[in-house]
């Protein structure tokens, strides 16, 4: 089986909590980085679970919640809930590989401040910066030149 998810993105009209619950082992060990789940704040489905019932078990499960988005132009009661892994969490801090990914994953869905957060952490040298890029098989884009800038400090 996998032994880690980077993001899982959970939208199955009401059902969230319940796929939550099946992946259990793997929220508590802390192997599923990134979480984008269905936020409802109202009853749309039957027997749906509600934003707070998911958000309460992701917080007892050790993610934090990064922002809650509903779309504006629907005036909607639902939307997405985004979460990561609590980064209180001294082995995840330790793994730099899983940080770094993560942090490259965060900008993507526009959480950019969050992965400047993650990527001093980490505090890499320009050689392992490298490294990384090439591990990730990441070509040398905007989002690699605007990281090389502010946290490795050398010109890509």
């Amino acid at each position: 089986g996998l032994k880690s998810i980077d993001f899982l993105k959970i939208d199955t009209q009401g059902s969230e909590l319940n796929v939550l619950k099946g992946a259990e082992i793997a929220l508590s060990k802390a192997n599923i980085s990134v979480i984008q789940v269905e936020a409802a704040i109202a009853s749309m489905y039957k027997n749906q679970s509600y934003f707070s019932e998911v958000d309460e078990y992701l917080k007892e499960k050790g993610y934090v919640l990064l922002d809650v988005i509903f779309p504006i132009k629907r005036n909607s009661p639902i939307g997405d809930a985004y979460y990561m892994i609590d980064l209180s969490n001294d082995f995840i801090c330790a793994d730099k590989n899983k940080l770094i990914k993560t942090a490259f994953l965060l900008t993507s869905l526009g959480f950019k401040e969050k992965a400047f957060e993650l990527l001093k952490i980490v505090e890499i040298s320009k050689k392992e910066s490298k490294q990384i890029c090439s591990h990730l098989q990441v070509k040398r884009n905007k989002i690699i030149n605007y990281f090389a800038k502010k946290i490795f400090r050398f010109k890509a």
